[in-house]
């Protein structure tokens, strides 16, 4: 099973600027420019496949998440007293800061762990463009 085509395929991509700090605030479009907010990286991690597509999907659908990436990994940790290593599917969402209440709650109201990870980290540097694509796509309308 191979990668599946590039979205500009046959093309040269576009190039975006980087920018950072308050500069990307400046210039990004949408909701986050205008409340200086940052779009965030949300992960949280689940051991069936089908359940981290479901919620990833649901959550794209429903506008809380402009992406979410999947990918297998190994988790080791400790749970009821045993040393744990096990296979996990790690999900990483892109939201707006203002939607993250939402997505954290639906990722919460879908999961099946008694305890689930869920955390988030700030994008502090990137394309102002793909920003604002966070920003539009995960507006929860």
């Amino acid at each position: 099973m191979g990668r599946p085509p590039s979205r500009v395929s046959g093309r040269r991509a576009k190039a975006s600027v980087v920018l950072h700090g308050e500069e990307a605030r400046d210039r990004m479009s949408g909701t986050a420019a205008r409340e200086n907010e940052m779009p965030l990286a949300v992960y949280t991690t689940l051991s069936d496949p089908d359940a981290a597509h479901r919620i990833a999907r649901s959550a794209v659908e429903a506008r809380l998440a402009a992406c979410v990436h999947i990918e297998e990994i190994e988790a080791v940790y400790r749970w009821d007293g045993e040393i744990r290593d096990e296979t996990e599917y790690r999900l990483l969402f892109k939201t707006s800061e203002a939607g993250y209440d939402a997505l954290a709650a639906h990722i919460l109201d879908n999961h099946p762990y008694e305890e689930p990870a869920l955390w988030a980290l700030p994008m502090t540097k990137g394309s102002a463009s793909y920003f604002g694509w966070i920003d539009t796509e995960s507006s929860g309308a």
